[in-house]
């Protein structure tokens, strides 16, 4: 049963390529047959035509017309030229139509009445024609014999009779059929070898499997939770479903568009140029934040398409950024514990060594520079969860050995209503990591960071300076672009994007400049949550 459902399409195809064919034989073959048996007579008419003109010029011929026994010189000459030619007749008559040679004997020396001979006898014109011989249809050329002082003496008809045109015809229309038959052969032969090529390229299955794969691939394409974009060789867009435009924002139908055009940042060349897959990317698309995967698609070993597939991982940040809250507070905790560990293990040694003048200075000193920094982010910040995220980047940059001081003319009440303490932590910490990571390779008296936090004037202001060489200004709009980053060819650049379209999401606005190195955040007026 399975066997004979494989054997469908292939059926089918055949039959169709077989009725193709028959049909354009049918519709041809009248057309070919009329267009060969035109072509059949004009050749057979001019034939005739040629051997008229030839015996009309014959001397012997001419000079009979002037003897006293014209039938007895002409006919023998006539009929010698109807047996070498092959023709069925050669008649010669004088201007009064009498027959000096005629294929039956019984019409020599009498006279035609025929109207087809008028135009040679009277006007001497010489041409092919139809006409008749006997009742019989004949396809005869007529030329005009003109005498010794080129007077028009009579003419000679040579012809054929068209029962051989109709069985030439007919001879020809066997071998067209013949060869119709050959090449209806072979059209069957090549729709098989189409039909099982066909059938190989859509892996055995017949067109309803095929119209149904197609509606359950859209059907699930459709209900997925996760936008899903497809491009072939050419970065050409050849899927998208609706989550996928609505995330992206499409504006009309993307199929067939090049996905670069539309979405610049997708990074879907990468996998078709390396044929490697990226999971778990983290990346921007439409102004949201995605977790995208990339596989390339595969056909016969070649990478013929990219398939990525993303899900809008914004809402989900915004939940888990309250969830590692409690995260924040204890690598807070445990990098102040680390720093306390080192300076207990510090007094220790100069105790043991009997410094303990030196033991108690640095006490005072290192308790000092800690309680001031409490101090002062009591006094700016009282936002708890931002004074915390500020605390455990400063105990991380002591680590590093850099210095992240806070600006003592801070003053932060709150945080810009549109982006929360949540988000203000997610762009601090950001914009912190990445003034710390500039500078700790950096000689020591560059390894400082200085953190600036204004709600006071007219606008939120929040700056971030540190003393690295700064991003030069050719590439001071690109570092906020997804994918961007200076420190590593893959795998980074997602921070300072996201810093940014979080800021402009909220309504602000951010630059770097770079003497000194500084980024700069801030938000019309005085927006407070």
């Amino acid at each position: 049963m399975k066997r004979l459902k494989n054997w469908r399409m292939q059926t089918k195809i055949i039959f169709l390529a077989a009725v193709i064919i028959l049909t354009v034989l049918l519709a041809t073959a009248p057309a070919v047959l009329y267009l060969v048996a035109g072509s059949t007579e004009r050749q057979m008419g001019a034939r005739a035509l040629d051997i008229a003109r030839t015996l009309s010029v014959n001397p012997p011929l001419q000079e009979a017309f002037y003897s006293t026994a014209p039938i007895e010189r002409i006919a023998p000459l006539a009929d010698q030229v109807r047996r070498l030619t092959g023709a069925d007749f050669v008649i010669v008559m004088d201007r009064g139509g009498r027959q000096f040679s005629h294929p039956l004997p019984g019409y020599l020396g009498k006279a035609t009445a025929g109207l087809d001979y008028g135009p040679t006898l009277m006007e001497g014109r010489q041409f092919y024609t139809r006409l008749q011989v006997e009742h019989t249809p004949a396809l005869a050329g007529l030329a005009p014999v003109y005498g010794r002082d080129g007077e028009l003496v009579g003419l000679v008809s040579v012809g054929f009779y068209l029962q051989e045109l109709s069985a030439l015809t007919w001879r020809l229309g066997g071998q067209i059929a013949a060869t119709a038959a050959v090449g209806l052969l072979i059209g069957v032969g090549g729709s098989l070898l189409l039909a099982g090529h066909i059938k190989r390229q859509m892996y055995g299955l017949e067109p309803p499997q095929i119209a149904g794969l197609l509606d359950e691939r859209t059907t699930v394409l459709q209900s997925v939770r996760e936008g899903i974009i497809a491009v072939d060789a050419e970065e050409r867009i050849t899927v998208a479903n609706q989550e996928a435009r609505r995330i992206i924002g499409f504006e009309g139908d993307p199929v067939g568009r090049p996905v670069r055009d539309l979405v610049p940042q997708s990074r879907l060349h990468e996998v078709l140029e390396s044929g490697q897959a990226q999971y778990d990317q983290e990346m921007i698309l439409g102004g949201r934040v995605v977790v995208a995967n990339r596989v390339p698609l595969r056909h016969e070993g070649r990478v013929v398409g990219v398939v990525a597939s993303f899900r809008d991982r914004t809402e989900l940040n915004r939940l888990a950024s309250e969830l590692t809250a409690a995260r924040r507070y204890s690598d807070a905790l445990r990098a102040q514990a680390h720093e306390f560990n080192n300076r207990l293990h510090a007094v220790a040694g100069l105790v043991q060594l009997g410094a303990t003048d030196e033991a108690v200075e640095y006490i005072l000193r290192t308790q000092g520079q800690h309680q001031s920094l409490l101090d002062l982010l009591a006094r700016t910040v009282p936002d708890p969860l931002v004074g915390a995220i500020i605390l455990g980047k400063y105990n991380r940059a002591a680590e590093l050995h850099v210095r992240l001081e806070m600006d003592p003319a801070s003053r932060f009440a709150q945080a810009p209503e549109d982006l929360g303490p949540d988000l203000l932590v997610t762009v601090l910490g950001n914009l912190m990591d990445n003034a710390i990571e500039a500078v700790q390779a950096l000689p020591e008296e560059q390894r400082w960071v200085r953190v600036l936090l204004d709600d006071q004037g007219p606008a939120v202001r929040i700056t971030v300076t540190d003393g690295g060489p700064g991003v030069p200004p050719a590439l001071q709009q690109q570092i906020f672009t997804d994918g961007f980053s200076t420190k590593a060819p893959t795998g980074r650049g997602f921070g300072l994007a996201l810093v940014s379209l979080l800021v402009t999401q909220a309504g602000g606005r951010i630059w770097t400049e770079e003497a000194p190195s500084r980024f700069v955040i801030t938000f019309p007026g005085r927006a407070l949550a």
